[in-house]
């Protein structure tokens, strides 16, 4: 029984050195770090709100001042705080990223490359961005019945 006792207590120890994590690299990534100079809300958006309106809306599927009116919409909602660490990423590049992954469905590895934002930021970016945004927004209807008339007018518009 002691032998058995033994070798346990060799095997968890084992375990346990395995279990060590290695200490990080870096904090965050030199080409990430970069985003404020080389990202997309900073270089390809400005440059396609300035001189190519179409691509603009092909880009996040809207114009740019009914991007600029939801952004007004939803500012306070999204904003976040910065602290003594990191500067946060700004509402505009929080809606520019929610609205880029809403109108493309890219993964959110494809969409890092982007934006410059590792994929566990924009998961946490697109959820809250989107639910913050519906939570306080008045004009959804709560029930399934409710949604008849909108789809009806909607036909009528489109021609359906």
């Amino acid at each position: 029984m002691e032998m058995e006792q033994a070798f346990a207590l060799i095997v968890a120890l084992k375990l346990a050195k395995k279990r060590k994590f290695r200490k990080r690299e870096c904090w965050v990534r030199k080409w990430v770090d970069r985003r404020i100079e080389f990202g997309a809300c900073s270089t390809l958006v400005s440059e396609l709100k300035l001189e190519d309106a179409q691509q603009f809306r092909n880009f996040i599927r809207m114009s740019a001042v009914q991007f600029e009116s939801l952004l007004d919409l939803v500012k306070h909602q999204i904003v976040k705080r910065d602290t003594k660490f990191r500067a946060a990423i700004p509402p505009h590049d929080r809606l520019m990223v929610t609205l880029r992954f809403l109108a493309s469905g890219d993964a959110y590895c494809s969409l890092q490359y982007v934006f410059r934002l590792p994929p566990c930021t924009i998961s946490k970016i697109v959820p809250e961005a989107t639910l913050k945004s519906l939570r306080d927004s008045k004009s959804l209807p709560a029930l399934t019945e409710d949604w008849r008339p909108s789809r009806e007018s909607k036909k009528s518009h489109f021609h359906l």
